[in-house]
């Protein structure tokens, strides 16, 4: 994020307020985001040169380009070249442009992928980049004026921050939203909690890259556990709507809109139900689906003589009317034809038994779920893999 503020800073007019010695930091952050495989000695002596410059930074980078640098290593600080004279010749620009100008002249975004240790990281940078831009471009402002309110941002979050101190040793009650990792939440507890995007692609973390490595499962869920943990009272889970993923959207992104396997393996239907017999100390109560086998003891021990009833649920298969029906030739049938009752393994969604071989769906009752799903062929294929025939 500093060669966003570095380049608000140039159209604010600001850059020339810094002492040299800060010029020089600056220039090597400009010369070396995204790193534009030049020897680093040569970037630092470019640094040392350009310091003294305060103006006019896009002309000065132009002259400084040593001419024993190859046609392509001179087109990169070329590119970064056009970009300071655009920031600094044309502040009323509006910022979304220059910065978008920027990602995708200086091709940051695969500067990034070069250079980060995991996927994830990269994730977790690109996301960031990308939800900075769209925060930017919703503020409408010109490139001049962005750098001022990104200031007033900081001292109000200063402000804020001095005012929950002050709060919290005055042994009042804090009022205002804390965001923090699940890893940073460990040991701490909230009367509320909010876990947003609970779905396929961040429970288990689904990783991409031929050279991934996703994590261990049974890691992820108990990483989800201490965050469903850490509320006292309150706790509220953030899931993709009931919907099929858009038929053009990216993997990652039809990740993001399908369920997580580990909101289906927590049966919150069934837990709302315990809990209200509990409450209202009733005799009975109707589980949905086979008892978990910790749970009568469970009862047990917390003294909740609870007789559960076990209560299979009903085996609904959804139709799909539109559907047009293969045609069958010459001996040839559909890719899935005869796959009817075969079991699978759903990246996301775990094993399940397919009900239904329809010409475009399956559906398919997964082995964690109530119901069966009806899944469109064409976005469930890649993410499928056929155990039995």
């Amino acid at each position: 994020m500093q060669i966003f503020w570095l380049l608000l800073e140039i159209a604010a007019g600001e850059f020339e307020h810094r002492p040299t010695p800060k010029r020089r930091e600056a220039w090597m952050l400009l010369l070396s985001t995204p790193y534009p495989k030049i020897k680093r000695d040569v970037l630092e002596q470019l640094a040392d040169r350009l310091a003294t410059e305060t103006e006019q930074l896009g002309v000065a980078l132009q002259q400084a380009i040593p001419k024993t640098l190859s046609r392509w290593q001179r087109q990169q600080l070329e590119v970064r070249a056009e970009l300071l004279d655009s920031a600094e010749l044309h502040g009323r620009l509006p910022v979304q442009r220059l910065l978008s100008a920027y990602v995708e002249q200086t091709d940051l975004e695969q500067g990034i992928e070069d250079s980060a240790f995991s996927r994830q990281q990269v994730e977790d940078r690109l996301q960031t980049i990308r939800a900075f831009v769209r925060f930017m471009a919703s503020t409408r402002l010109p490139a001049c004026d962005a750098l001022d309110y990104l200031r007033q941002l900081q001292q109000q979050q200063r402000a804020q921050a001095a005012d929950a101190s002050r709060t919290a040793n005055s042994g009042q009650s804090l009022n205002g939203v804390q965001l923090t990792s699940i890893h940073k939440s460990k040991g701490l507890e909230w009367h509320t909690v909010i876990i947003p995007g609970l779905n396929g692609h961040y429970f288990p973390y689904q990783p991409e890259g031929e050279f991934a490595s996703p994590p261990s499962e049974e890691s992820e869920r108990r990483l989800l556990y201490v965050a469903i943990t850490r509320a006292r009272q309150q706790l509220h889970l953030i899931v993709p709507p009931p919907c099929q993923p858009r038929p053009d959207a990216a993997s990652d992104t039809i990740a993001r809109e399908l369920p997580s396997r580990f909101e289906t393996e927590l049966n919150i239907a069934n837990c709302q139900r315990l809990s209200r017999a509990i409450e209202q100390d009733n005799r009975s109560v109707t589980h949905m689906g086979a008892t978990a086998p910790w749970l009568p003891e469970y009862c047990q021990k917390t003294g909740n003589d609870l007789q559960i009833r076990e209560k299979q649920p009903p085996v609904q298969v959804a139709t799909v009317a539109s559907a047009p029906r293969a045609k069958r030739s010459s001996g040839k049938s559909h890719q899935s034809a005869g796959k009817a009752t075969a079991r699978v393994r759903h990246k996301t969604l775990g094993e399940g038994r397919v009900i239904q071989d329809k010409a475009r769906y399956w559906v398919i009752h997964f082995d964690a779920d109530n119901r069966p799903r009806t899944l469109d062929k064409s976005l469930a294929g890649p993410m499928l893999t056929w155990l039995t025939g």
